[in-house]
């Protein structure tokens, strides 16, 4: 009966222009106001039973559970507000089921509050727009323009970096399809299927940013959001996964078109006359990742730090020391680290000045060959550091460790726990934000068969060091702290 009533109303709404309804302070329906309010009134509910209804029994046939529960507030603080400002709430998701989410059947709705006093009495206006079309025209206009910017994309990215970067995404997005479909039956099930899906569009969003290709990563980044919203959820279903599958085939239709944009380039670039290569040039493309992976970790610091107000100065070192077989993964890597180190090492300047530090920061990445044992790669920041003591309270609350031993726990362990799945980094100075990030880069490092260790001061600094065995043979996965 709910289905049908919500069928009804959107099909109402969408012909009319907007039903408005007049509520009392006791947010009970007093009277309609408009021809569509009226016409509403005339469908399954009936205007008798609208009139004299609760408001949230009125709406709970228009919208989701979820945005009925974000609007009964907003109307009280309307109601409990002392001027005669209103407030428009955009774009509600409307009532349905999952599987009607899945096919894109939802409708959408603009909500606003407007107070009325009327011969001394508080009333409130409410009016509800059915906004779908508006919406998918706009999300149609963001399509057309997201492809302009993709063949942009495509076309300033070297064509072997390129197809790599495709070939990892394809694989990323066939391992989520198959955890989407991985079965779960308990609640901590559904948690590590959404973790580790989670990890994996994480991942896909920071290559994609790293590479210039912005649609890609804007679609990766709403299906993040979407995940961690799902996270924080203590009722999770299977149906709650259906809506993820809308989004993962949207990222798959990037993808898609991305690399036919870069068969079509390849088979154009095969017919085009190249030019003699000279040694030089040679040289040139040898050094070539080395100077790009430098420049694109300048250009993030600066970007970052403007956004922030947290100005730092990037200094490399020995970046032609990375094997060939190590640079993709170690782009990633540095991405990672030098932005944690920008967004949550660095201090903003006035925080700088009064600790007595510089107000620029520094951030020092640095690659050594190691003889017999690889490559060592060191990203090391100036900034807050962080404090160990709410690692352990964390991982105590985790059961990561026990009460008991916490007190004689040595530092250095507590510090290597930020690398566990289970551990969360909200509320710990210097760390807060990093959790994902942690987790991304221990995955990546132990595929790589490296080590990583962190070591920090609180105030003063904070350093990453990776151990990368050397490219002829291989060393045990893991991780150390020092």
């Amino acid at each position: 009966m709910r289905l049908r009533t919500t069928i009804q109303a959107s099909r109402l709404l969408e012909r009319l222009e907007e039903a408005l309804l007049l509520v009392g302070p006791d947010l009970i329906v007093q009277e309609l106001l408009s021809e569509a309010a009226r016409e509403l009134g005339r469908g399954p509910q009936g205007e008798r039973g609208i009139l004299g209804r609760p408001l949230r029994e009125v709406l709970a046939p228009w919208l989701a559970p979820r945005e009925l529960v974000e609007v009964l507030p907003r109307i009280l603080s309307v109601r409990d507000a002392t001027g005669d400002e209103g407030i428009t709430l955009r774009g509600l998701e409307g009532a349905a089921t999952a599987a009607m989410r899945s096919a894109g059947l939802t409708r959408y709705y603009d909500i606003s509050i407007r107070r009325l006093l009327t011969d001394g009495e508080l009333r409130l206006v409410l009016g509800v727009r059915d906004v779908t079309e508006r919406l998918r025209l706009a999300r149609a206009l963001e399509t057309a323009r997201a492809a302009h910017e993709m063949a942009m994309a495509v076309l300033r990215t070297d064509p072997t970096v390129l197809r790599t970067f495709l070939q990892d995404a394809a694989s990323s997005v066939s391992l989520i399809q198959s955890l989407l479909h991985l079965p779960a039956r308990t609640r901590e099930a559904f948690r590590d299927k959404l973790g580790r899906i989670l990890l994996q569009v994480h991942g896909l969003r920071e290559r994609a940013g790293l590479l210039g290709m912005g649609p890609i990563a804007v679609q990766a980044a709403g299906f993040e959001a979407a995940l961690e919203s799902l996270r924080t959820r203590d009722d999770l279903t299977g149906d709650e996964f259906l809506p993820l599958a809308v989004q993962l085939d949207e990222l798959c239709s990037l993808l898609t078109s991305s690399s036919q944009l870069a068969e079509q380039r390849a088979a154009s670039d095969a017919f085009t006359p190249q030019p003699a290569v000279s040694a030089l040039r040679l040289r040139e493309a040898e050094l070539g990742w080395p100077a790009e992976c430098s420049k694109r970790l300048q250009a993030l610091v600066q970007r970052v730090g403007q956004e922030k107000e947290q100005l730092a100065q990037l200094t490399l070192r020995g970046m032609e020391s990375v094997p060939e077989c190590y640079r993709r993964n170690v782009d990633y890597l540095l991405l990672q680290l030098v932005r944690n180190a920008i967004e949550h090492g660095i201090e903003t300047q006035a925080e700088r000045l009064a600790a007595q530090k510089p107000a620029v920061g520094n951030i020092t990445v640095e690659c050594i060959s190691r003889p017999e044992l690889g490559v060592e790669i060191s990203v090391r920041d100036d900034g807050r550091g962080f404090d160990v003591a709410p690692i352990g309270r964390i991982a105590v609350a985790k059961g990561l460790i026990s009460a008991e031993t916490l007190p004689t726990t040595d530092p250095h362990t507590l510090l290597g726990l930020i690398f566990r799945p289970a551990f969360t980094t909200e509320g710990v100075e210097g760390l807060e934000g990093r959790g994902l990030g942690m987790v991304f880069l221990r995955e990546l490092i132990t595929r790589m068969a490296g080590q990583v260790s962190v070591a920090t001061k609180s105030g003063r600094y904070t350093r990453f060091r990776v151990l990368l065995p050397d490219a002829s043979g291989q060393r045990s996965p893991g991780s150390a702290v020092a």
